[in-house]
């Protein structure tokens, strides 16, 4: 038997900063976070026997630079009489030097029936954050004490990309009966708060002799704004048959970037390109 915030007094403990724009940014990363102890846990709304049936959840979102954690879920208290808990958000960079530490608000059990409050937390931003630690503390008449932590990491996902067009197409290295059988990636390397889009690919000439080709990158914001263009070297093709080009590009950084559309292009006789294909891909998850 379980039942939805049995007993439970519901009330949302706010952080202590919401960031402007922070609706804006990407979440370039999504944890699960689920801590549990002897009468204080912190997972989502759904209690069960013993513990919250599911978890919270820890987002790290990305916008003009900085790295905003937001964690939000419910904190649990039962058969807790007289007891208090909190939780707590503690900031680190690479190195694993602290940059912040933080607390949601003190909420206490006068009974020892079943309990819940909201928690939504997102205290603290900045451009070197690449993990957090999330703890539930609970306090007695000894004091107060860390019940359960748990480290999270803000990574980043590549994207695949293949752009399919009639004799010129861009993927990975491996072509099958009539276009790429394996995708390009768009790699998002980010270090302190700046976002150096790397695009590992291929392109394909296939029965083109004397066509032309190249990839152009368009860097944009998270709206969607253009805020420069990068283009790889021209390759050609030197006859008809099927012809690889390796292309290795990450010629562009930036604390703005939230996409890339990656742009296949020709050359035109007139020495012009001109798009026929393209895909966009987004630092968000």
């Amino acid at each position: 038997m379980f039942s939805r915030k049995l007993q439970a007094a519901v009330l949302t403990i706010a952080g202590l900063g919401v960031f402007a724009g922070s609706a804006h940014a990407a979440v370039i990363d999504t944890d699960p976070v689920k801590l549990t102890s002897h009468s204080v846990d912190f997972g989502d709304d759904w209690w069960g026997i013993g513990g919250p049936l599911g978890s919270g959840e820890l987002s790290f979102k990305y916008n003009g630079g900085k790295i905003t954690p937001h964690l939000t879920g419910t904190i649990h208290l039962d058969d807790a009489d007289g007891m208090c808990g909190k939780m707590r958000m503690e900031a680190f960079d690479a190195a694993g030097t602290m940059l912040d530490r933080s607390y949601g608000g003190e909420v206490c059990a006068n009974d020892d029936s079943h309990h819940a409050w909201d928690v939504d937390l997102e205290p603290y931003s900045d451009a070197s954050i690449a993990s957090v630690q999330v703890a539930i503390d609970k306090e007695t008449s000894a004091g107060w004490f860390t019940e359960d932590t748990e480290t999270y990491y803000a990574n980043t996902f590549a994207d695949d990309v293949k752009i399919k067009e009639d004799g010129v197409d861009l993927g990975g290295n491996t072509y099958g009966l009539s276009d790429p059988s394996s995708p390009a990636t768009m790699y998002w390397n980010l270090h302190d708060g700046v976002s150096t889009p790397h695009l590992v690919a291929t392109i394909w000439l296939n029965n083109s002799g004397g066509e032309c080709a190249r990839v152009n990158l368009r860097y944009l914001t998270d709206g969607g704004s253009e805020l420069i263009q990068k283009h790889g070297g021209t390759i050609c093709a030197a006859g008809n048959s099927l012809q690889g080009f390796g292309v290795d590009l990450d010629p562009y950084s930036s604390n703005k970037i939230g996409k890339v559309d990656v742009q296949l292009q020709t050359e035109g006789t007139n020495g012009k390109y001109t798009t026929v294909g393209s895909q966009t891909v987004s630092i968000a998850e």
